[in-house]
């Protein structure tokens, strides 16, 4: 269910429930570009990249639905340390994942502009001599 939110006008509510624990969260409308000075865009890339970061998704998911789930003892539940750094540690390496596709990517592009600036010159002086080979033959020879 969304509601309205009178005291920013740029999030909305998202209200929910995740076995039978209600939560609020709010949720902005517009996610802007990433700042040049986000460390998480800065961070090199490494020789060898991260293992897929959404295969340890499914064993987080598990252990916050046990931390918001109230019959399970605190006992047994993992700590909210260890929940959040295993956020930031999927975190992390989804963006070096990130960063290495736009780093790959970026390389292509400039290979793939350097192409297509070659096959218009081409196209250019195709045309050109094109021209060139048809006004020679509009050319009448005139005997003297």
């Amino acid at each position: 269910m969304e509601g309205g939110n009178k005291f920013h006008p740029a999030m909305t509510w998202e209200i929910g429930s995740i076995n039978g624990a209600s939560y609020i969260m709010v949720v902005p409308l517009h996610i802007g570009d990433p700042s040049p000075l986000d460390p998480s865009l800065v961070l090199p890339i490494p020789s060898k990249l991260p293992t897929d970061p959404t295969l340890a998704l499914e064993t987080l998911s598990a252990a916050i639905e046990a931390q918001l789930d109230p019959s399970i003892p605190s006992s047994s539940k993992l700590p909210m340390q260890v929940i959040t750094a295993q956020i930031r540690l999927i975190h992390r390496n989804a963006q070096i994942s990130l960063n290495a596709a736009r780093s790959g990517t970026a390389e292509e592009r400039a290979k793939l502009d350097t192409v297509d600036v070659d096959l218009r010159t081409i196209e250019y002086e195709r045309d050109r001599v094109r021209d060139e080979i048809n006004r020679c033959a509009e050319y009448a020879y005139v005997q003297p």
